[in-house]
């Protein structure tokens, strides 16, 4: 939703900003990409150790997920302010 053109949440923010709908759209992406990354390690191990068990198949692709995300976002975070 956040970086669908077509989204009315998307229409909306932009318009009621002031800010041109691409350039919010494109704004988002920094702020999305991260947690895509994110989501598709922790699906792609989610396949890899599910015949081990799936809660402890979950609880490590959850685990995994959330450190891709959140270094993602901190090593963005510590580029964009040099």
């Amino acid at each position: 939703d956040h970086i669908s053109p077509i989204s009315d949440t998307t229409v909306m923010s932009s318009t009621s900003t002031g800010a041109g709908h691409i350039e919010h759209v494109e704004t988002q992406m920094a702020y999305t990409l991260p947690v895509i990354a994110g989501v598709f390690c922790a699906f792609a191990l989610v396949g890899v150790l599910i015949p081990y068990g799936l809660y402890s198949a979950a609880a490590t692709a959850l685990s995994m997920g959330v450190v891709v995300t959140i270094g993602l976002l901190t090593a963005l975070q510590y580029v964009s302010h040099k």
